[in-house]
């Protein structure tokens, strides 16, 4: 059983390099520093950014790489509040939330790992700032909750943006879960 305690060792998807294969490699990760929660990866989504990160969008601070920010784990924690399940909404700040110091550090054979944005979820057990968990039912479908971190915020919260719409005000360009949710918040709004 994991604690949140120590550097644990565990495996991850690291990609070495600018459009190279990532490949199953075993790291180290500190443990979490205040305001910060140990997470068991139980579910992991593959999001386009990622892809785009590993042929090196600005979305990444080089590599080596461990991809991923869609995703749904269990927290450990000092308090119950943490052994939960939870999702990694890593974007999802409410305008008056300042964006939190990112502490989360993890190496893989002596090599400071960069991550996604603010987290990573294509490993066993990440670090990430509590104001980044959601608590989710845990009877929810796991391979479906992980897209509430990107795809479902994303495409829900932007077609959200515009009050009171009407059907001649929306277009969506977006595919997949983004365009999706967008498309349902538009209906909800009124839109459709």
């Amino acid at each position: 059983m994991c604690t949140s305690q120590g550097v644990i060792t565990c495996k991850a998807a690291v990609c070495w390099g600018l459009g190279m294969t990532v490949k199953l490699e075993e790291i180290q990760v500190d443990p979490p520093k205040s305001g910060e929660v140990r997470v068991k990866t139980l579910c992991a989504s593959i999001c386009h950014t990622d892809v785009l990160g590993i042929q090196g969008s600005p979305y990444v601070n080089g590599f080596p790489l461990v991809p991923g920010h869609e995703g749904i784990g269990r927290g450990y924690g000092d308090s119950n509040i943490y052994r939960r399940v939870w999702t990694l909404p890593e974007l999802c700040l409410r305008k008056d939330q300042p964006l939190p110091d990112i502490h989360f550090q993890s190496y893989c054979r002596g090599k400071k790992l960069q991550h996604t944005w603010t987290c990573a979820t294509w490993l066993e057990y990440t670090v990430v700032n509590a104001n980044y968990l959601l608590k989710v039912d845990p009877g929810i479908n796991l391979a479906h909750a992980s897209f509430i971190s990107c795809g479902f915020s994303t495409g829900y919260g932007a077609a959200g943006r515009k009050p009171k719409l009407k059907v001649d005000q929306v277009l969506l360009f977006s595919v997949l879960v983004i365009g999706v949710w967008g498309y349902k918040r538009s209906e909800n709004a009124g839109g459709y």
